[in-house]
């Protein structure tokens, strides 16, 4: 972007983006996050011990990885959506505050993940399983980019999540953990019911009424895929949601 478009970017009150992008190198620390929760799952295949009886702190590492890898795909895929619409490395204010937001929560994250690895007695700081944030701020001006980013993160989410969801299943006895499927399955449910309705009612330029109901059903779907594939990194979540539920 030449001297002009700069201006012209300011002057529309958009803000650099080599922030935002600084944080998105840093999520290399997410892959290297989960390379060592996969390599330590296979491990512990090898041993004969399964998602539901690995190293507690193996299986909080894994969860801490998971919720990291959940906010950078949402970072880098609103990122992606804007520059896609509007390439020149400037971003409106909104978009800026919203993706840094789930930036600086990857590095909390991975922080706990290490923490969780290095200490077997670590108990996790935050109430779990935790939800998919909602909008930084007002959404003022409800940038698009916004929207197609909870897409596309929930499309590559979603995949993982199905697929963390098989493995456990694999692994589970219903009589040794009853309605622990029923939970996972229920689970999985909402969250392809309403990517199915996002599928069935996308438009790249919605109208105000059907946003709202894009934003409302992406939200949902993204934060059913968050906990299934808490759930699947740490089982013992599982049960609780069972008791908490049978407690309301």
């Amino acid at each position: 972007m030449g001297v002009f478009g700069k201006f012209q970017a300011r002057m529309r009150g958009e803000v650099s983006d080599e922030p935002l992008r600084a944080y998105r190198r840093a999520g290399a620390a997410v892959d290297a996050l989960m390379g060592d929760v996969d390599q330590r799952r296979v491990d512990a295949t090898l041993a004969g011990r399964s998602g539901w009886t690995m190293d507690r702190s193996a299986q909080v590492e894994a969860l801490c990885a998971w919720c990291a890898f959940v906010l950078q795909q949402l970072g880098d895929a609103t990122l992606d959506a804007h520059e896609a619409r509007h390439p020149g490395g400037f971003v409106p204010e909104q978009t800026s505050e919203q993706v840094m937001a789930y930036y600086r929560a990857v590095q909390d994250w991975v922080r706990r993940g290490h923490e969780a690895e290095s200490s077997p007695g670590y108990r996790i700081d935050v109430r779990l399983p935790v939800d998919v944030p909602g909008p930084a701020g007002a959404w003022r001006e409800r940038p698009p980019a916004h929207l197609e980013g909870m897409r596309r993160a929930g499309e590559t989410i979603g995949v993982r999540a199905e697929a963390a969801a098989r493995e456990l299943l694999q692994h589970t006895d219903p009589a040794e953990h009853p309605g622990a499927t029923e939970t996972l399955q229920a689970l999985l449910a909402r969250a392809r019911a309403s990517a199915r309705c996002v599928e069935e009612t996308w438009s790249a330029e919605p109208p105000d009424r059907l946003r709202t109901d894009l934003e409302r059903e992406l939200l949902a779907a993204l934060t059913a895929y968050h906990h299934v594939g808490q759930l699947a990194a740490l089982p013992e979540l599982i049960a609780a949601q069972q008791t908490a539920r049978g407690g309301r």
